[in-house]
Order: structure tokens, then sequence, then C-alpha cells
């Protein structure tokens, strides 16, 4: 597929996800919306008159990651952000809080924005040495992260934007020196710290997440990051207690309050967290699923934007939530263009996923000695984003419990389809036979549709399996082709059920 036609495709994905006629006239309608006179940028609701340079920040980044948004209107926009920033690196200041000027939330949401943009616009940024010295003076000395303000606390939502900023300044080349680095240093402890005592709300660890993933990648090779962090035990601790199987996600609308006058009031808007926790992995996992659903569901036809986080607080739509939102469904559209998924699929995915009707995709029965085949069968599957059944994974689960009503369970409601691995051994085996085997009998006799999914390491007759029932042989294909099929079956079985309206 060539890049225009690609392009093309996230558009038309785009569109279909939002229900628009164009994508193009959706941007261009929120870049003008967001554009007050005088140079300001709309802080919150649409219409209410109001400058924010934090919001002018985040819509700047927002349409820095929308295609359809022309390089001259984005151009336009970048030079009206970027003259909010005075010769001391501070900012123009809210018009109901002077005070905002000097605030990290602010500087650093326009430094990103601003950085964003002119990587994708091929210009340069004026007085970027005087934001990261001014972020750099406002970062907590003792702690390494940030305040909102000077003399504040650190906290970890007001910490995401300057490392996030900083380390772009990084990446880019235009600073590299010793006082840059020790702050990204400071960032890297203050981030491991916080995600090793995971002890602030689950919505900020996903932030600092997502930050310290960023950091590392930016910094790898440097010696300035931690290596001691089990990045991957702490991601894949939040991801789950982010979404249980029994209530569905947990994340929340997360209000960030400093009480000082004025008052300043941030919320952590939960669909916007997509961005957060998206990932390399395929746009029909569970937890990336249901953020991204959520995401594009929250767009309002009728004003034609999204209106944030506050129920009826603006009720024309809010600048930084639709600029952001619009970014995140493009990635989202992206995602679908690239692993080949239909819209219409992945929305019956989601459907799938909020009705909770199987909690497993598919559960893996094998006998112990085909283990290593099982193991590539199940990493194709959930490697293409599908929830697998399969015992190693689920030791924590099955703990205390009574094996045989669990198992049972697993295999007759819970699991959508049973994957098989057909051998001597497992028809031997008594843990088969006694279990899992006699609940998958049970549930190939008490529906119509396909459920049991044979592999076939050895060509044994197994008791209750009907040998008109279609399979595939090692000899056919290696495991994690296996793996493959499976997933494609998974995908058609999507394709075969309605589309919701």
């Amino acid at each position: 597929m060539v890049a225009g036609s690609a392009d093309d495709q996230v558009r038309r994905n785009v569109e279909k996800l939002l229900g628009v006629a164009s994508a193009e006239e959706l941007a261009m309608s929120l870049i003008e919306r967001a554009a007050l006179p005088g140079g300001r940028v709309e802080s919150h609701e649409f219409g209410r008159d109001q400058h924010s340079s934090a919001s002018a920040g985040a819509v700047l980044m927002g349409m820095a990651g929308v295609p359809s948004v022309s390089d001259h209107a984005l151009m336009l926009f970048f030079q009206r952000v970027a003259d909010l920033v005075d010769q001391t690196g501070s900012v123009k200041g809210h018009d109901a809080d002077a005070d905002a000027s000097m605030a990290s939330w602010a500087i650093s949401q326009i430094l990103l924005g601003l950085l964003l943009c002119a990587e994708r616009l091929g210009t340069r940024v004026a007085r970027v040495d005087e934001m990261v010295r001014t972020l750099v003076q406002l970062k907590h000395q003792e702690t390494g992260g940030w305040p909102l303000r000077p003399g504040e606390d650190a906290m970890p939502a007001f910490s995401f934007y300057p490392t996030l900023a900083l380390a772009r300044v990084w990446r880019s080349g235009v600073d590299r020196g010793d006082r840059l680095a020790r702050s990204l240093r400071g960032a890297a402890d203050y981030l491991a710290t916080g995600l090793r005592a995971s002890t602030t709300s689950l919505e900020e660890l996903l932030l600092m997440r997502r930050a310290f993933v960023v950091l590392r990648r930016t910094l790898v090779g440097t010696g300035l990051v931690p290596a001691d962090l089990d990045l991957r035990a702490i991601t894949d601790s939040l991801r789950e207690r982010a979404l249980s199987r029994s209530h569905g996600m947990l994340l929340q609308n997360r209000p960030v309050v400093q009480y000082r006058q004025p008052t300043w009031h941030v919320t952590l808007w939960r669909p916007l967290l997509f961005l957060a926790v998206r990932g390399p992995g395929t746009p029909i996992s569970p937890l990336d699923a249901l953020l991204a659903h959520e995401l594009v569901g929250a767009f309002r036809k009728d004003v034609r934007a999204w209106c944030g986080p506050v129920e009826g607080s603006a009720p024309n739509g809010t600048s930084w939530a639709s600029a952001l939102a619009l970014r995140g469904t493009f990635e989202l559209a992206a995602d679908l263009a690239r692993h080949g998924i239909a819209v219409d699929d992945w929305l019956n995915r989601c459907r799938d996923l909020q009705s909770n009707a199987f909690e497993f995709d598919v559960a893996v029965s094998f006998a112990g000695a085909d283990r290593k085949v099982a193991k590539e069968i199940t990493a194709a599957i959930s490697g293409a984003g599908y929830q697998v059944f399969y015992d190693t994974d689920q030791q924590h689960m099955l703990l205390g419990e009574d094996l045989a009503q669990y198992l049972h369970d697993m295999y007759f409601r819970r699991s959508r389809y049973a994957v098989v691995v057909v051998s001597a051994d497992f028809v031997r085996s008594k843990w088969a036979g006694n279990w899992e085997w006699r609940a998958v009998l049970a549930r190939m006799q008490s529906q119509r549709e396909p459920y049991v999914l044979p592999y076939v390491i050895q060509d044994v007759p197994v008791p209750g399996l009907n040998p008109t029932i279609g399979y595939v042989s090692m000899d056919q294909c290696q495991p994690g082709e296996f793996g493959e099929l499976v997933v494609r079956k998974l995908r058609a079985g999507l394709e075969s059920r309605e589309s919701p309206d």
C-alpha cells in the first residue's frame, strides 16, 4: 500500500468512526473556534472567549498529530501559540489567573506543542532555551518532579508534560547540555520512585509510566535512566488493575486540584488515557479497545466537538479535549489501517468486550508434553491482542480455587473458542480427560456454533471429538502459523456478526 492510499484509509476510518463527512472540515472548524481575537486561544468551552496558554499548547499538540490539517493552517496556529511566550520563557497568563504565566503545566504544554508542530513543518521554535531554563527552575529540586507553581509540592499529573517536553527537546538536539541532562535524570528518578511505590492514583500512575517510557526511549544508552525498573512487570500490573473482568474498566475521570487563590483545577479525562496506554500492540486488546471506543463515542455530532470530562460544563464543546481527542482518533484509525482491521469489525469487538459475553477469546487445552507447541500458539494469538487462557499465565487466578469447578467453568462458559492440541499424550492425559475435556465436550453438545479448534500433532482418535470437525495438522503449518489462523478465525467471527447501529 502506497503512502497516499494509506493516508486515505486512515482518513476514511476517522470519518466512519465519528460519523462525519469530512475529517478535514472538522479539524479546521476546531482550530477556527479555538482561535480568539488578539492572538488568544479558547481556554475551555468554545464561545466562552477566555484565554488559557495551557489549552493553547494542548490544541497545538492535538492538531500537530492530525494529518487532515493543512501545513498552512497549522503554521498559522503555530505562530499564534509561539507569540504567547515572552523573552523570559514564561507564557501569557490565563484571563482569570495572571499567575498561570509561570505554571509548569502551561509552559510545558506550549513547549511540547511547538516542538511537535515544528518537527512536522520543518521549522524551528524560538525561545526554547528560555522555556527549558524556566522549567528547570520550576522543578522541585529534592524530588525531581514538578509542582504546578513555584514553591508548591511536586505532583505526578503536573510532572507529565514537563517530562515529555524536555525529553522532546533532548531528542530534537536543540539542547544536549548538562543542565537538561541533570533535569531529565531527576525526572527519571522521580518517576521510577513513584512507579515502584505505586501509592498515587491509577490514572496518574499510567501517566507516569508513559512519561518514563518516553524518557527511557529518549535517553537509551546515555546512562541517565535507572536500569533496575522492571517496566514490563509494572505495565502488566497497571493494565490488570485498570480493567476488571467482572467489573469492567476501573479508570475514572481524576480531578487534580491545587487549593490556592485562584484555585487551579485540572481533570484527567478518562478517554484521553488511550493516548497514554496505547502501545505497539493491536487496537483490539481489551483496555486499548474500550478506552478508544469511549473516546470516539464521546464525540458530539450536534456540536461537532468533544465536551470533555465535566458533564454539562461545556455544552458547546471543549477546545483542548477536542484537539487531543481528534489526534487520538487519528491514531486509532492508523492502528486499524496498519493491522488491516475494518472499523465495523473493531466496533463489534468493542461491543463484545462491553457485553462481557466471554472473558477470554480462546482457552488452550493441551498435554504437559506439548507445552512448547501450546506456548507458540498462545503467543501468536495474544500478540494479536486477543485474550488467551493459558495455564501458566493464569496461575494467580488458579491459586486456591477448586480446579475441577474452575476449569469446567472456564471451558464451558467463559471462553469463546477452545484450541485443543491433539496428540497421543493429550488422549492419555488424565488432566484433560477429567476436567478440561469434559467441559469442552459439554460445550460442544450445548451449542451449534463452532467451538473446538483442533491442532493435530499426531493423528489419533480423540474420544467424543467428531471426526468431521475441520482441523489443521502440524504437517500443514507450524504452531505459530496455526495461531495466526486462529486470529483470522476470530476476526472472521467479528465480520459475521451484524455491526452495531
